[in-house]
């Protein structure tokens, strides 16, 4: 059975918000985030910003954030004296 964020159609429109959405929430690690919320923030449907995380990064727009979080918390720890 093919997962449902493989059925959808993704334009090149679709595609720029969602990389779009990756900026943003790199910029706003220390914030609350939400799917909903950065969907809205870059205009584009929940559903199409779940099922283009899928596609484009192979992971959840939560498991992103917490991936991106973590790889900045490892660069800080080792590039700077702030505690932990």
């Amino acid at each position: 059975m093919t997962p449902a964020y493989l059925k959808i159609t993704l334009t090149s429109f679709d595609l720029e918000r969602i990389a779009q959405a990756a900026v943003l929430i790199g910029a706003n690690l220390t914030k609350a985030l939400d799917s909903r919320a950065i969907a809205q923030e870059v205009a584009i449907s929940q559903h199409k910003l779940k099922a283009g995380f899928k596609l484009k990064y192979a992971m959840s727009v939560q498991q992103f954030i917490i991936k991106t979080r973590m790889v900045t918390a490892g660069y800080l720890l080792h590039t700077t004296d702030m505690p932990v």
